[in-house]
């Protein structure tokens, strides 16, 4: 066994013929970098795939949304790594709770963020990249480096964390059935996501029914079956009444102004018998004038009881109110007006502060708040709406949105049957999530069995693990498969010394100005993971070549090499 220390530590007994191997003795890893975008030879017309983390969405990666060219190849500090490969993102903001891993289904270079393996012949590409989901905990627990302001691993750390390897053979077993299982419950989830977007479509469904008068019977329907002692108040007697109310109470500065009429240009469909088209400038009262936003840094050093509200509901809390009541908020800008990922209009209760990102409006007359709520959130308000990059719905443009108005009775009743059908919905949707926290966990449980040995099936002529890894090993140390980027020299390992200067220097001389540690050592024809101490390598690759290069390290823990003489 290598004497390289253990990162876990488990004392649980391996199946007969495993071990346990650090990721560095896995096979021969691989960093990249990113050409520069000022040369547009490196990107014009590319035709390799150029892997970054916004790549890796799934367990194969058949695809990149960048190419770069041959020339990027090779004056740049990217790396190629052949099909099979298994990719691993070592530095992105996904690491806080995620290790994306995928295997290459072809040839590809790697940006700066990407590490990749190529797994020796002990280890199966499958079974390494199923490891890895399996102990992703623990790697981005244990492997995570500290102090920075992106998340990274530390690679010295990752690359000594182990994980259990089985005999060649029964790693084939065990990786036939995690994707027997993960299948069969991929089937499961799929149902699952159905049911969800069904219930989203439904849910749609029953906001347009709502607006356009056929969820519930309207006051004219009623009105005609001879069950009515006297004439309904319509729609069109209630707007009436409120505008009324307008005048009469108006006590502002100057000459009462009318509230802004419907929006000639975006007139409702066919409305019900018995409804108005009112705006909602004139059924309601806007208080936006009272909202004050505050800062980031200024919220925590206020934080406090009060609820903080932003465009899609609560983002804070602080230490005071602005308004005491009952009131509607209507988001003001951002993408979910387009996209409508959250409500665009929600209810906000008692003592609360609101930011300049969300409208802020009272009904009158009676209305209730959820039934211009449903309106807003069952309507395509597209028209209403500008911007592009940041879209936005100007107080003016609300104003002007026409509402459908039917009489207060209807209202209720509206309100009542979207609540209840929503509160089935709502218990439907606890139960789909739960099922799909649940499938979570069960794949979870089928990596925890596979690498435990109660998912593969011993045979007793499996080749050991321990004695496959050292065959191999031995193998490796005479000579190493390189990777299909250039033809080299045979592969030399160990520390670097008098002897092995001059190709070192060779090799530095035919490489670009700046280079990779990595690069630099590969082109020699030395293998970079078979040098087990890397600080001590760096001083000793240092003390060589500082009469014609320096050396730098880089945020990620690369380190650059760069020329300082022709």
């Amino acid at each position: 066994m290598s004497a390289i220390n253990k990162m876990t530590d488990s004392t649980e007994a391996l199946p007969r013929g495993w071990t346990r191997l650090s990721l560095g003795e896995i096979g021969r890893w691989f960093g990249g970098g990113t050409p520069s975008r000022a040369n547009l030879r490196y990107w014009t017309d590319g035709t390799i795939p150029w892997v970054s983390p916004k790549d890796m969405k799934n367990d194969l990666l058949t695809s990149t949304q960048e190419h770069i060219t041959e020339a990027a190849l090779s004056q740049s500090a990217t790396n190629l790594v052949e099909a099979g490969s298994v990719l691993v993102v070592a530095r992105s903001g996904i690491l806080q709770h995620t290790l994306p891993v995928s295997i290459a289904q072809t040839t590809v270079a790697l940006n700066q963020d990407i590490k990749a393996v190529r797994p020796f012949e002990n280890v199966r590409s499958d079974y390494l990249a199923f490891a890895l989901k399996r102990f992703e905990r623990q790697i981005l627990r244990e492997c995570a480096k500290a102090g920075t302001t992106v998340q990274s691993l530390e690679l010295p750390n990752f690359l000594l964390f182990q994980i259990p390897v089985a005999p060649l053979g029964e790693q084939q077993r065990i990786v036939t059935e995690i994707q027997k299982q993960f299948t069969t419950l991929e089937v499961g989830v799929a149902a699952l996501r159905r049911v969800q977007a069904n219930l989203k479509r439904y849910r749609a469904a029953v906001l347009k029914a709502a607006c356009e008068g056929r969820l519930v019977p309207t006051e004219a329907e009623l009105a005609k079956t001879g069950n009515r002692k006297s004439k309904f108040e319509t729609g069109e007697t209630l707007l009436a009444h409120i505008l009324n109310e307008c005048r009469q109470n108006w006590q502002g500065r100057g000459k009462y102004k009318e509230p802004t009429t419907p929006d000639p240009a975006n007139p409702l469909p066919n409305i019900p018998e018995g409804w108005a088209c009112a705006s909602v400038d004139q059924i309601t009262e806007n208080f936006d004038g009272r909202r004050v936003p505050l800062k980031s840094a200024d919220r925590d050093k206020r934080s406090g009881q009060y609820p903080y509200y932003g465009a899609s509901g609560i983002i804070d809390d602080v230490d005071d109110f602005l308004f005491d009541g009952d009131y509607l908020l209507i988001g003001e800008d951002g993408a979910n007006l387009l996209s409508r990922s959250t409500p665009i209009a929600f209810k906000a209760t008692g003592k609360f502060w609101v930011n300049n990102h969300a409208h802020i409006v009272q009904t009158r007359g009676g209305i209730p708040l959820a039934y211009l709520s449903i309106f807003l959130n069952g309507k395509d308000l597209s028209f209403s709406i500008t911007g592009s990059a940041q879209p936005k719905l100007t107080q003016a443009a609300l104003n002007k949105i026409p509402i459908p108005l039917p009489p207060l009775a209807e209202q209720t009743r509206i309100v009542a049957e979207v609540e209840r059908r929503f509160g089935v919905v709502e218990e439907l949707e606890s139960i789909v999530f739960a099922n799909l926290q649940r499938a979570t966990r069960l794949r979870q449980s089928i990596l925890n069995y596979g690498f435990s040995g109660k998912l593969g099936t011993q045979d007793e002529s499996d080749e050991t693990a321990t004695a496959l890894f050292t065959r191999i090993q031995k193998k490796n140390v005479m000579k190493q498969k390189l990777p299909p980027k250039r033809e080299r020299e045979p592969e030399r390992t160990g520390s670097i010394t008098n002897e092995t200067f001059i190709p070192l220097k060779n090799a530095f001389q035919a490489l670009p100005k700046e280079t990779t540690l990595e690069k630099l050592c590969v082109t020699a024809g030395y293998n970079p993971s078979l040098i087990g101490d890397v600080d001590k390598f760096f001083e000793e690759l240092q003390e060589s070549l500082d009469k014609i290069c320096t050396l730098k390290r880089v945020d990620d823990g690369d380190v650059t090499v760069r020329r300082i003489r022709p």
